[in-house]
């Protein structure tokens, strides 16, 4: 992913602080305990800004810690005192998910979703806010999910076009006056569906993954055999209907 990327340009070692953490209840039950290590990445997969775990998969369930909790815990650290620290930063796309689904399922209103999704983009930004005085502080905002493949559905889309840019335009207000680098993920993302070519995709419509043919119809289960062609995770733009290919990162 982006962030392997970028240390590996800048000749640095990233490794997970914490692994597994993940349990998958079909097609049969298998549990891959949290086990805490000693890496510098504090990322977990699913996680929201300051709420419990979310999967947008079916069939799996994750343990992950919220993002403010990561803060917590790094700050927690010797490591948290250490000079000149890079910090990179990307959260915000499981709140709105889930509160987009919340919405579909009628569990909440849309202008229910809309506050959500402000106040998890004000969140984000605090936890960024946290770290500045320790280093440099890079944050991507949220790309734009309504291209995903998993919105064609005209009412998933109409909620990521309504839901992205407010939490992004609500994260670049909270870090007004801040030194935190935002990335602007959502004019990059449709940069690659506007000029594919430009970046040597083939494909920015359907997932790289053959999702039928998987035990889950997620990525987290995709391999170079499962692909719909050889070498479609660098050409393709989704692996499955949400998450992006390694030719993305």
């Amino acid at each position: 992913i982006w962030t392997e990327w970028l240390a590996t340009d800048l000749e640095l070692t990233i490794t997970p602080a914490i692994r597994g953490g993940v349990t998958l209840t079909t097609p049969q039950l298998a549990v891959f305990p949290a086990v805490v290590g000693s890496g510098n990445s504090w990322a977990q997969g699913g996680a929201r800004v300051d709420s419990p775990a979310v999967s947008l998969a079916p069939g799996v369930q994750l343990a992950a810690l919220s993002i403010r909790q990561q803060v917590d815990q790094f700050l927690a650290t010797p490591e948290a005192s250490a000079a000149s620290s890079l910090f990179l930063l990307n959260g915000g796309g499981n709140d709105i998910g889930f509160l987009g689904q919340a919405v579909l399922a009628g569990a909440i209103s849309p202008d229910q979703a809309r506050a959500g999704v402000v106040a998890a983009a004000q969140l984000m930004a605090a936890q960024a806010i946290r770290l500045e005085t320790r280093g440099t502080v890079v944050l991507l905002n949220q790309a734009d999910g309504a291209q995903a493949p998993v919105a064609t559905s005209p009412g998933i889309r109409a909620l990521y076009q309504d839901l992205t840019p407010r939490f992004n335009a609500a994260l670049g207000a909270a870090l007004a006056g801040s030194s935190v680098l935002m990335v602007d993920q959502f004019a990059f993302s449709r940069r690659l569906v506007a000029e594919p070519a430009a970046f040597g995709l083939t494909n920015v419509t359907e997932p790289a993954c053959k999702l039928d043919a998987l035990p889950l119809r997620s990525a987290v289960v995709c391999t170079d055999s499962t692909l719909v062609a050889p070498g479609a995770a660098q050409t393709y733009l989704w692996a499955d209907s949400l998450h992006a290919t390694p030719a993305y990162h």
